[in-house]
């Protein structure tokens, strides 16, 4: 599935990026944490810190109804199983128009610092250009045009982590 970038280096989180509060709460792979699901059941990772001793708040009431902070893990895993679907299609159709393109980034940061980030995909502005008419219309109607450019778009976010991660060093 889609994800949010939140920082350019693996498990480092910008500051200011940092999902907690209202952030976290809109950011469903940050609410499922610790929890997954398997075939039709939700299962737990023991290992979590999630689930330490001491730590955490129950997941049941005492009559064993389901607690908020548990519907609120169960609303998150249905949202994103449900976009699973939806995903792998919209996906499948990119592919299959060929719009989907590798895309390495590098940074140079004010300390000296440089930085690669490999392995991620965009959407080809030239190839999306190229398609018919027709086919684009479909696009259009289907909603996945939107969702196209919104992938385009989000490149834009880079350059505002960068700056980020610049201003951080700046602030010493």
């Amino acid at each position: 599935y889609a994800g949010a970038m939140l920082g350019l280096v693996t498990n480092k989180v910008l500051p200011g990026l940092e999902p907690d509060g209202e952030l976290a709460s809109r950011l469903h792979d940050v609410v499922r944490e610790g929890f997954y699901i398997a075939e039709d059941a939700i299962a737990i990772d023991p290992e979590h810190s999630r689930f330490a001793v001491g730590g955490g708040s129950p997941v049941f009431e005492t009559d064993g109804d389901a607690t908020p902070a548990l519907r609120s893990v169960q609303r998150a895993l249905g949202q994103l199983h449900a976009g699973v679907t939806r995903t792998n299609a919209f996906i499948a159709r990119l592919l299959s128009l060929k719009l989907v393109e590798p895309i390495d980034l590098s940074f140079s940061f004010d300390d000296g610092e440089r930085l690669s980030v490999e392995g991620l995909y965009t959407i080809s502005r030239d190839a999306l250009a190229e398609l018919d008419d027709g086919v684009v219309l479909e696009l259009f109607r289907s909603g996945d045009l939107e969702r196209i450019h919104s992938v385009i778009a989000s490149l834009q976010h880079f350059r505002r982590l960068a700056r980020l991660r610049n201003d951080r060093v700046a602030a010493g």
